[in-house]
Protein backbone atom coordinates (compact mmCIF):
# COMPACT_ATOMS: atom_id res chain seq x y z
CA UNK A 1 0.00 0.00 0.00
CA UNK A 2 2.97 2.24 1.04
CA UNK A 3 4.73 1.69 -2.40
CA UNK A 4 1.17 2.39 -4.33
CA UNK A 5 0.95 5.67 -2.43
CA UNK A 6 4.29 6.41 -3.55
CA UNK A 7 3.89 5.86 -7.22
CA UNK A 8 0.53 7.88 -7.19
CA UNK A 9 2.49 10.92 -5.19
CA UNK A 10 5.32 10.63 -8.17
CA UNK A 11 2.58 10.84 -10.90
CA UNK A 12 0.71 13.70 -9.34
CA UNK A 13 4.31 15.57 -8.89
CA UNK A 14 5.32 14.70 -12.45
CA UNK A 15 1.87 15.39 -13.99
CA UNK A 16 3.22 19.26 -14.17
CA UNK A 17 6.64 18.25 -16.16
CA UNK A 18 5.52 15.59 -18.00
CA UNK A 19 5.01 17.80 -20.85
CA UNK A 20 8.01 19.93 -20.82
CA UNK A 21 10.23 16.62 -20.39
CA UNK A 22 8.51 14.85 -23.35
CA UNK A 23 8.04 16.95 -26.19
CA UNK A 24 11.11 18.07 -26.36
CA UNK A 25 12.61 14.28 -26.85
CA UNK A 26 9.47 13.37 -29.24
CA UNK A 27 10.61 16.22 -31.48
CA UNK A 28 14.18 15.89 -31.45
CA UNK A 29 13.31 12.01 -32.40
CA UNK A 30 11.02 13.31 -34.87
CA UNK A 31 13.24 15.82 -36.53
CA UNK A 32 15.59 12.65 -36.67
CA UNK A 33 13.69 10.50 -38.21
CA UNK A 34 12.10 13.30 -40.85
CA UNK A 35 15.58 14.38 -41.88
CA UNK A 36 16.27 10.29 -42.01
CA UNK A 37 13.75 10.03 -44.58
CA UNK A 38 14.49 13.27 -46.60
CA UNK A 39 18.07 12.08 -47.05
CA UNK A 40 17.24 8.56 -47.85
CA UNK A 41 14.43 9.93 -50.38
CA UNK A 42 17.52 12.40 -51.53
CA UNK A 43 19.69 9.58 -51.76
CA UNK A 44 17.44 7.32 -53.65
CA UNK A 45 17.15 10.37 -56.20
CA UNK A 46 20.23 11.76 -56.98
CA UNK A 47 21.53 7.92 -57.05
CA UNK A 48 18.70 7.43 -59.76
CA UNK A 49 19.76 10.76 -61.68
CA UNK A 50 23.63 10.48 -61.41
CA UNK A 51 23.74 6.67 -62.09
CA UNK A 52 22.22 3.88 -64.43
CA UNK A 53 19.61 2.33 -62.11
CA UNK A 54 16.95 -0.28 -62.94
CA UNK A 55 14.28 -1.73 -60.63
CA UNK A 56 12.74 -5.13 -61.16
CA UNK A 57 10.94 -7.44 -59.10
CA UNK A 58 11.52 -11.75 -58.72
CA UNK A 59 9.72 -14.04 -56.26
CA UNK A 60 9.87 -17.34 -55.27
CA UNK A 61 6.29 -17.26 -54.17
CA UNK A 62 3.67 -17.98 -57.25
CA UNK A 63 3.35 -14.67 -57.86
CA UNK A 64 1.86 -13.29 -61.45
CA UNK A 65 2.25 -10.23 -62.69
CA UNK A 66 -1.42 -9.35 -62.35
CA UNK A 67 -1.22 -9.62 -58.75
CA UNK A 68 1.92 -7.17 -58.43
CA UNK A 69 0.18 -4.78 -60.85
CA UNK A 70 -3.00 -5.35 -58.21
CA UNK A 71 -0.30 -4.53 -55.25
CA UNK A 72 1.34 -1.77 -56.97
CA UNK A 73 -2.09 -0.48 -57.26
CA UNK A 74 -3.44 -0.31 -53.88
CA UNK A 75 -0.16 0.79 -52.39
CA UNK A 76 -0.27 3.82 -55.24
CA UNK A 77 -3.56 5.24 -54.33
CA UNK A 78 -2.99 7.79 -52.14
CA UNK A 79 -0.90 9.21 -55.41
CA UNK A 80 -2.08 7.69 -58.41
CA UNK A 81 -5.45 10.34 -58.56
CA UNK A 82 -2.71 13.38 -58.81
CA UNK A 83 -0.19 11.98 -60.63
CA UNK A 84 -0.10 10.97 -64.14
CA UNK A 85 -0.95 6.91 -64.54
CA UNK A 86 2.75 6.43 -66.29
CA UNK A 87 4.56 8.28 -63.38
CA UNK A 88 2.41 6.79 -60.53
CA UNK A 89 2.58 3.37 -61.28
CA UNK A 90 4.06 0.82 -63.46
CA UNK A 91 1.48 -0.49 -66.21
CA UNK A 92 0.57 -4.36 -65.96
CA UNK A 93 2.87 -4.91 -68.94
CA UNK A 94 5.79 -3.03 -67.35
CA UNK A 95 5.41 -5.16 -64.63
CA UNK A 96 5.27 -8.62 -66.31
CA UNK A 97 8.66 -6.54 -68.26
CA UNK A 98 10.30 -6.17 -65.22
CA UNK A 99 10.17 -9.63 -63.93
CA UNK A 100 13.39 -11.12 -63.24
CA UNK A 101 13.81 -14.77 -63.62
CA UNK A 102 17.17 -15.67 -62.40
CA UNK A 103 17.95 -18.60 -65.18
CA UNK A 104 17.54 -15.82 -67.93
CA UNK A 105 19.16 -13.38 -66.03
CA UNK A 106 18.49 -9.56 -67.01
CA UNK A 107 19.94 -9.35 -70.50
CA UNK A 108 16.35 -10.01 -71.93
CA UNK A 109 14.19 -7.26 -69.95
CA UNK A 110 13.87 -4.07 -71.46
CA UNK A 111 14.70 -0.49 -69.77
CA UNK A 112 12.08 1.00 -70.25
CA UNK A 113 10.29 -1.40 -68.14
CA UNK A 114 12.90 -1.38 -65.67
CA UNK A 115 12.69 2.09 -65.14
CA UNK A 116 9.66 2.53 -65.34
CA UNK A 117 9.60 1.68 -61.37
CA UNK A 118 11.58 4.58 -59.86
CA UNK A 119 8.75 7.39 -59.94
CA UNK A 120 6.45 4.57 -57.36
CA UNK A 121 9.55 4.13 -55.00
CA UNK A 122 10.31 7.71 -54.44
CA UNK A 123 6.30 8.46 -54.04
CA UNK A 124 6.47 5.51 -51.72
CA UNK A 125 9.16 7.21 -49.93
CA UNK A 126 7.31 10.71 -50.08
CA UNK A 127 3.82 9.32 -49.15
CA UNK A 128 4.77 6.49 -46.53
CA UNK A 129 7.96 7.45 -44.82
CA UNK A 130 8.89 11.83 -45.39
CA UNK A 131 5.24 13.20 -45.19
CA UNK A 132 4.30 11.20 -41.40
CA UNK A 133 7.03 12.06 -40.36
CA UNK A 134 6.93 15.40 -41.05
CA UNK A 135 3.38 15.46 -39.42
CA UNK A 136 4.75 14.06 -36.40
CA UNK A 137 7.45 16.68 -36.23
CA UNK A 138 5.05 19.07 -36.52
CA UNK A 139 2.34 17.56 -33.97
CA UNK A 140 5.78 17.73 -31.20
CA UNK A 141 5.91 21.07 -32.11
CA UNK A 142 2.62 22.12 -31.51
CA UNK A 143 1.97 19.88 -28.68
CA UNK A 144 5.21 21.32 -26.92
CA UNK A 145 4.11 24.87 -28.01
CA UNK A 146 0.42 24.30 -25.87
CA UNK A 147 2.64 22.64 -22.77
CA UNK A 148 4.57 25.51 -23.04
CA UNK A 149 1.36 27.75 -22.93
CA UNK A 150 -0.37 25.76 -20.11
CA UNK A 151 2.63 25.83 -17.60
CA UNK A 152 1.58 28.79 -15.01
CA UNK A 153 4.70 29.37 -13.16
CA UNK A 154 2.64 31.85 -10.56
CA UNK A 155 0.98 28.55 -8.85
CA UNK A 156 2.19 28.38 -5.32
CA UNK A 157 4.15 24.93 -5.90
CA UNK A 158 6.42 26.24 -8.42
CA UNK A 159 7.04 29.45 -6.62
CA UNK A 160 7.86 27.44 -3.46
CA UNK A 161 10.22 25.95 -5.97
CA UNK A 162 11.50 29.18 -7.39
CA UNK A 163 12.22 30.45 -4.23
CA UNK A 164 14.49 27.66 -3.09
CA UNK A 165 16.03 27.41 -6.63
CA UNK A 166 16.56 31.70 -6.19
CA UNK A 167 17.83 30.94 -2.46
CA UNK A 168 20.45 28.26 -3.02
CA UNK A 169 21.80 30.54 -5.74
CA UNK A 170 21.69 33.65 -3.50
CA UNK A 171 23.41 31.63 -0.76
CA UNK A 172 26.51 30.71 -2.28
CA UNK A 173 27.04 34.09 -3.53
Amino acid sequence: ARLEDLLVLIRVKTREYRGLFFWPFFILTAAFAFCFTLGSLAGTFFRIMVSDMAFGWQSTLVASGGRIHDLVSFIALPWSGILPEHLALPSLTQIEGSRIILKEGIATLATHDLVSWWPFLCMGLVVYAVIPRGLLLLTGILARRSALERFDPDRPMFRRLLIQLQSREIGRA
